[in-house]
């Protein structure tokens, strides 16, 4: 008989080993997870996992870009091996990676590292001050660009520069302001670069203000297509240059949890827009995942533009880091009801036969599209159109949505949750809300946006920021808004009835987002077998003082199971 010697140290492996197969399935995962299987753990925090029991955990483990198992530590320590990297959250609140819904982020990083953000500025004089700057440290000639991203209602003055002011910041440098899609104001020196003078005649589709004596004042307003032609003649950036732009805007929306965004076309985006983002994901350089919407660009031939772009994009084209998701949030330019608060939108007869082409061929080729609408009499009038094409061609299971809509009835919320749309809500109102309350009354504002009521009608909601030339893009100050329901004056615009709670916001900007690409299995809540997208906060958002969720910022962004970005204590 012979008589085996077995180690201790190899019983108590085994031990560990059956306890963790143990617990394991009792979780439902598969028992070949072994001791050392996890690249990453995390520790020792507050996990917000999202799922569907609202579960919150000490830790998690990582493997493959995925996440491998919530838990608790004891439960997660299991899976540490030699080549494991442990990261102590002490504390520490992690959340899903946040997705905004709805920006132009795409636009935004091709410019991002040429212009001057005002997003955070509160005077004037703050604003002029980073003007001067910024004419410190750039060549003679060369433009300074603030290309929107502010309001007027965040700065002291209520107002925008005047041509005054703008040429005491330099002679020697062409400057161009803009609020909004509604004024660009220049300076003297830029009024120049672009040839207009006192006898140039108005455009027509703009003006270019005079004051009492017929001088110009730099101001200049007109429709949102003419703002985008005017901002198009400004000098185009390097390809180079573009290239890192579009990769420090990504750095930037690391910092601010962001790893992923649904990019929602619009105006000035054309083939040539995107190359210096596919350069990035080519190199593997992209920091968040990024779905994108195209938008024709020639009013009054969209379907023909469309139908190029159809041709060689096809649905869902592109991977797990960047993907074609369909065609918006302008589809039809006459249909587009432009930002202006309580303007009544009448589209013409040609617009909604146009938009009737575009759905119908969408529909019938099972795209997804996005469509802005900002008034409840814009959407319905685009309802009547995408109902008529459901009859032929259903599109229930191609998640279409309608962007903004801060007057939405309800009515026009259970006509798009017939036909499956999702809603797509911005933060606009934190800027615009006083005008919003002026214009509209209290009666329709305190219930701008009604987010219960299409929750309540199992509405999917996508949260996001339409940054960067209406609003700035820091997702952490929507999710106040949304919570709080307040402007950036501190007014309650929202009532509480149709305010929303943390969770609920979050779910906004995690699942509904995710939601929209067909992606909610693998995006949007920190579960076994998703993708290992995540956030660790500089302040718990579940518990800070509710008007403080803005200042939160990321300390440690993942995407894929890999550190995209980290401040101290976990790094820069």
């Amino acid at each position: 008989m012979m008589v085996l010697k077995i180690r201790w140290k190899t019983v108590s492996l085994l031990l560990l080993l059956m306890s963790l197969q143990s617990h394991l399935l009792a979780k439902n995962i598969s028992a070949d997870i072994n001791v050392g299987d996890a690249d990453r753990v995390l520790r020792s925090g507050k996990i917000i996992t999202l799922d569907n029991q609202s579960t919150e955990h000490q830790a998690l483990a990582v493997r493959d870009g995925k996440i491998l198992l919530t838990g608790t530590d004891e439960e997660v320590n299991k899976l540490i091996g030699p080549e494991t990297q442990v990261i102590e959250l002490d504390g520490r609140t992690v959340i899903p990676g946040l997705i905004d819904g709805h920006i132009h982020g795409i636009r935004a990083g091709l410019t991002f590292n040429d212009e001057v953000g005002w997003y955070d500025i509160t005077s004037i004089e703050e604003g002029l001050e980073k003007l001067r700057e910024k004419a410190r440290n750039t060549a003679p000639g060369e433009w300074i660009i603030v290309a929107g991203g502010w309001v007027k209602e965040q700065v002291a003055e209520g107002r925008a520069p005047t041509l005054a002011e703008l040429d005491e910041i330099s002679s020697q440098h062409p400057i161009y302001i803009q609020h909004l899609y509604d004024l660009v104001v220049l300076n003297s020196a830029g009024l120049q670069a672009f040839g207009i003078n006192d006898q140039t005649a108005n455009p027509a589709m703009g003006k270019y203000h005079r004051d009492s004596e017929n001088k110009l004042t730099g101001r200049i307003t007109g429709s949102l297509p003419f703002i985008f032609s005017t901002y198009r003649k400004l000098p185009r950036l390097s390809f180079d240059q573009q290239v890192e732009g579009t990769k420090a805007f990504g750095v930037e929306l690391s910092r601010l949890g962001l790893t992923g965004f649904i990019d929602a076309g619009g105006g000035g985006l054309f083939p040539q827009s995107f190359h210096p983002l596919y350069k990035l994901w080519r190199d593997g350089q992209l920091k968040q995942r990024i779905r994108f919407f195209v938008s024709p660009q020639r009013p009054g031939k969209e379907l023909e533009d469309i139908m190029q772009w159809a041709d060689f994009q096809a649905m869902g084209h592109g991977d797990d880091m960047l993907r074609f998701s369909g065609f918006g949030e302008i589809v039809v330019w006459g249909m587009h009801d432009g930002a202006d608060i309580g303007v009544h939108f009448g589209p013409s007869e040609k617009a909604k036969n146009d938009l009737l082409a575009v759905a119908k061929y969408l529909a019938e080729r099972q795209y997804s599209m996005q469509i802005h609408a900002h008034h409840d009499h814009s959407a319905s009038q685009i309802l009547d159109i995408i109902e008529q094409v459901h009859l032929d061609s259903p599109i229930t299971d191609l998640r279409w949505s309608i962007c903004h809509g801060e007057d939405f009835t309800e009515k026009t919320l259970l006509r798009m949750k017939a036909l499956n749309m999702a809603w797509g809500v911005q933060n606009r109102l934190y800027f615009m809300g006083d005008d919003y309350l002026a214009i509209m009354g209290k009666k329709i504002a305190r219930s701008a946006p009604p987010l219960n009521t299409g929750l309540k009608n199992g509405l999917v909601i996508a949260a996001g920021t339409d940054a960067h030339r209406v609003s700035p893009y820091n997702p952490f100050v929507s999710l106040e808004w949304l919570v709080n329901g307040k402007s950036l004056s501190g007014t309650v615009i929202r009532g509480v009835k149709e305010s929303v709670s943390r969770e609920q916001a979050l779910r906004m900007y995690t699942q509904g987002s995710a939601w929209l690409t067909f992606e909610e299995n693998k995006l949007g809540s920190l579960e076994i077998g998703k993708f290992a997208d995540l956030v660790v906060l500089s302040d718990d958002y579940m518990t800070v003082d509710e008007d403080n969720i803005s200042e939160i910022v990321s300390l440690m962004t993942m995407v894929n199971g890999e550190v995209v970005y980290a401040a101290a204590p976990f790094g820069l």
